[in-house]
């Protein structure tokens, strides 16, 4: 029988059985849907973590500190422009942000004051624009970041901790557009910083780095640098790129590069097993389906005994029997692969679009429908073995006084 004669017949058969197969289709088309789902947007999330590694806190950042040493004197030490560049050149490094700290590597006494109240032991921090993109541990509950803009113009602007908002203005009053004096500063407050992960920042005012540098006494000399990586899976190679850097950069220098690798094991473990867990979900789903429609095409055969010894009496062989439940098996699978490909495509546009606010990968698409479309038809062809072989094996006499 011709290919295209196979496959209409078994169409025509499926349709007039549909409300028999309708339970295998459902569950066919529900886990190819759930396949492409799981296979794209799973893409989308690991891409959405990998630009935004952040919001896991410091598990994945680099931070590369320059100490104080004592053989150096006064400790002219310090990182360069030249020495930052080279490291936003390192392949898969997404932010570079060089910071200057009142209390690292040595501890400079400053004092905030609002309208006579003063802060002691103010902790002070100078940032550009991309140490918050580093931190989503420091949450900005009122008001702004420093941005570029501060940075060049050496805007007279801070972030505040807190404890500083607390003592200085009141827990419950906003600070934003307030003005505290540091060192003769007047700074203006434009942010405030609530429950960071980093407790001393609390205590801390953020301000431009460019300002730190140029107005404070003991401030100039950048000895920190932090890294984020562009991806989980990269964080452990920029690692060591960094330290091969600086190694031919400052051979002198006694730098220390340091990040979490058991944390980003742990990460990386707790991501695979989830994704485990819905894989074999889905898998399971898709067996169901499979076994249904072996179930259904058994019960058929049995109650198309008669057809089928009428079909060999006239000609039939064993072979094309074999083909025709073959490809009804197929035909019901890959019916349920295909609505199962609409459903899921229509959900991972809505979810790249309104939930994750990504766009798909195309390669990643594209393999999600081809293993949906293999999974449909191999699971059509395995379900319909057995029935096949049961039916191409019978006797057309007996089959046809089966009553």
């Amino acid at each position: 029988m011709k290919f295209s004669d196979l496959s209409i017949l078994s169409f025509k058969r499926v349709y007039r059985m549909r409300r028999r197969y309708r339970s295998p289709l459902i569950a066919a088309f529900l886990g190819t849907a759930a396949l492409i789902v799981v296979i794209t947007t799973g893409d989308i999330a690991e891409r959405k973590i990998g630009s935004n590694l952040a919001v896991l806190g410091n598990a994945t950042l680099i931070k590369i500190n320059l100490p104080v040493d004592v053989d150096f004197g006064d400790d002219p030490r310090q990182f360069n422009d030249s020495d930052i560049e080279a490291i936003k050149a390192i392949p898969g490094v997404e932010v570079v942000s060089p910071s200057v700290y009142s209390w690292w590597p040595a501890f400079l006494e400053f004092t905030g004051v609002y309208k006579n109240i003063d802060y002691p032991d103010l902790k002070i921090v100078g940032v550009d624009p991309t140490f918050f993109k580093l931190a989503a541990h420091l949450p900005i509950t009122d008001g702004r970041v420093i941005n570029e803009s501060d940075v060049k113009q050496m805007n007279l602007v801070a972030v505040i901790g807190n404890d500083v908002r607390k003592q200085l203005f009141g827990k419950d009053t906003s600070p934003v557009g307030e003005t505290i004096s540091v060192e003769g500063l007047d700074l203006t407050v434009i942010g405030l910083v609530e429950d960071p992960e980093d407790q001393d920042f609390e205590q801390a005012i953020f301000i431009p780095v460019s300002v730190a540098r140029s107005r404070l006494q003991g401030m100039y000399n950048i000895r920190r640098i932090t890294v984020l990586p562009d991806g989980l899976d990269r964080v452990h190679d920029v690692y060591h790129n960094i330290k091969k850097v600086l190694k031919e950069r400052r051979p002198l220098y006694k730098i220390t590069v340091q990040y979490e690798p058991e944390l980003i094991k742990m990460i990386q473990n707790i991501l695979r097993l989830f994704k485990l867990f819905i894989y074999l979900a889905i898998a399971a789903t898709i067996l169901l389906a499979g076994f249904g429609v072996g179930n259904v095409m058994i019960a058929l055969v049995r109650e198309r005994t008669t057809e089928i010894g009428l079909s060999k009496a006239v000609g039939a062989t064993g072979e094309d029997i074999v083909h025709q439940f073959l490809f009804e098996s197929t035909t019901v699978c890959m019916a349920g692969a295909l609505i199962g490909v609409l459903l899921g495509s229509w959900i991972v546009v809505i979810m790249s679009r309104f939930v994750f606010q990504t766009p798909i990968s195309l390669h990643m698409y594209l393999l999600a429908l081809f293993s949906a479309i293999t999974a449909g038809a191999l699971i059509g062809v395995a379900s319909g073995v057995i029935p096949a072989r049961n039916a191409s094996q019978l006797d057309p006499i007996v089959a046809m006084r089966f009553e």
